[in-house]
């Protein structure tokens, strides 16, 4: 969805492609876009093989991005490539549908979704829904009018979802000292290896500082023994799922654990598959691997 804030005039698109969507920054001179990240990541790519500047899309004031964590690096790139803020906020359908932003009279802070927003309430908790301190990462719980009365003709899991009146999201938070809440990743995509909570969005954030990196997803594979991660990156043209005994590629998993300050969540095995990028965006990637075992992956190439 593209607006103007000039006239509140909309500029509504049957399904996103890139390059209509970048026509129409220019032709409807538009004032504010709202995404999610891969779109980002589509729009950046096509600007850079068409090689625009800012003053392509001068018209472009504001962006607004959700639906999923987006890269800080993506963020940057995008910011310095386009001559625009983005703004990135967090919610859900049941929280109607926002809980937090980063706000345009306010400074934003780049991997976070921004305070609560006022009379929403928003916690960060343990398994037994004790709250958390700040830089303590937890379930994210949310409260407020704009939360969801519950499920329709669904009361098990309205039960569920609303235990002891908060929300319980199934994402991963931590909130700084300023009130900052950043989302960490999805309960259930958490992997738990060696004893330590490893979060597959922290190592795609990881990667993408990497110059060579265009797309990534990261996704637990069942192994006999335990959990062990695999990395789907695109580089360059290839599509790769990388592993800790290589340690070539432009030091990419040295990169990994650096970033997270652990060796710890170094991925354990590496395959090698021809493509043009992800299928879908990072969550469909990790969904559609997700059944996969370690004995059923397929063979480096």
């Amino acid at each position: 969805m593209l607006f103007r804030s000039g006239g509140y005039r909309l500029v509504l698109l049957p399904r996103f492609d890139a390059a209509t969507v970048l026509r129409l920054f220019q032709s409807e001179r538009v004032n504010c876009w709202v995404g999610v990240p891969t779109m980002y990541w589509a729009l950046l790519q096509l600007a850079r093989q068409q090689q625009l500047d800012a003053s392509a899309v001068a018209s472009l004031r504001l962006c607004v991005s959700g639906g999923a964590p987006m890269p800080v690096q993506l963020m940057r790139d995008f910011e310095a490539a386009f001559g625009v803020r983005i703004l990135e906020g967090y919610g859900l359908s049941e929280t109607s549908p926002v809980a937090c932003f980063n706000q345009v009279y306010k400074p934003s802070k780049p991997g976070t979704v921004g305070p609560p927003l006022p009379a929403c309430e928003v916690r960060v908790v343990d398994d037994q829904d004790r709250v958390l301190s700040q830089g303590q990462a937890g379930e994210v719980v949310i409260r407020g009018h704009n939360v969801m009365k519950g499920y329709y003709r669904r009361p098990v899991e309205t039960a569920e979802a609303l235990k002891g009146g908060w929300f319980h999201t199934g994402d991963i938070g931590v909130f700084d000292a300023d009130g900052y809440l950043a989302i960490v990743d999805r309960k259930k995509d958490m992997v738990l290896r060696g004893g330590e909570n490893v979060y597959c969005a922290e190592v795609e954030a990881a990667l993408y500082e990497h110059p060579g990196v265009h797309e990534a997803a990261v996704f637990g594979i069942l192994s006999l023994i335990a959990w062990s991660l695999a990395l789907v990156v695109t580089l360059k043209y290839v599509l790769v799922i990388m592993r800790a005994d290589n340690r070539g590629e432009g030091g990419l998993l040295a990169l990994t654990a650096l970033a997270l300050r652990t060796a710890e969540t170094s991925p354990r095995r590496q395959f090698w598959i021809l493509g043009a990028g992800l299928v879908g965006d990072r969550k469909s990637t990790r969904l559609n691997s997700s059944h996969m075992s370690e004995s059923r992956m397929p063979s480096s190439a």
